[in-house]
């Protein structure tokens, strides 16, 4: 990672897939308090110019996934990534298991960052998030309107950092993002479903979620 306060600049996306990684000692009702109620509420006051929203999925895969959970925090400036307040974000907590009421003992998170790139937006679409989002790891943008059923919001952003946090011992490396992400959203699993169908023929990786909860200004998705 650049230095505190260098590297890139402008709006983006910071993308966050997670998953429990002691079962035995975090709950998924104890996560989940944890994020929404101690964690998102953190970042938010950490930052000034970075985060306003958040939002939490949950995989709608028929098959069993790595990491389930996917929290995307869109940025209006992804200079906070490089800030001494976000690399100082707390990880402990009275409310996690002990004996060190430390996330990263008992989850793992593998994160990125991104620098949007294009947004297509049909006129009318609602402000707020879709409840179905259909995302794909590509080695080369696709064009807005390329894919199937309709979406009622598509993004794409640009990758220039990525690593994991916490989990079993020696999981400290991730192999590297495909360069682009897609993002399309829909107001249907339908519409979700299909869009998973046409990607998987072209991206090098395509995950399905619903979405769980929206926080913060949720008018801001891009």
């Amino acid at each position: 990672m650049a230095e505190t306060g260098t590297g890139p600049t402008g709006p983006g996306l910071f993308y966050v897939n997670s998953k429990i990684s002691k079962p035995d000692d975090l709950s998924p009702e104890l996560f989940t308090k944890w994020y929404e109620e101690v964690h998102i509420p953190q970042i938010f006051k950490a930052s000034t110019d970075g985060f306003d929203s958040g939002f939490r999925y949950y995989t709608t895969e028929s098959e069993p996934v790595e990491r389930p959970y996917l929290a995307l925090y869109p940025l209006r400036n992804v200079k906070f990534l490089g800030s001494q307040e976000f690399f100082t974000l707390p990880a402990h907590s009275d409310i996690l298991p002990g004996p060190n009421n430390f996330i990263f003992d008992v989850a793992n998170f593998a994160t990125r960052f991104y620098t949007l790139g294009d947004v297509n937006e049909p006129e009318g679409s609602a402000s707020g998030p879709a409840p179905y989002i259909t995302v794909a790891d590509l080695d080369s943008p696709l064009n807005g309107n390329e894919v199937p059923s309709n979406p009622a919001r598509v993004r794409q952003y640009n990758n220039y950092f990525a690593m994991i946090m916490g989990g079993a011992e020696g999981e400290t490396e991730t192999p590297p993002p495909a360069k682009h992400l897609y993002i399309a959203e829909f107001t249907t699993p339908e519409g979700q479903k299909e869009a998973a169908e046409y990607l998987r023929k072209q991206a090098k990786k395509v995950s399905t979620f619903n979405l769980l909860k929206a926080f913060g200004n949720t008018a801001h998705v891009a």
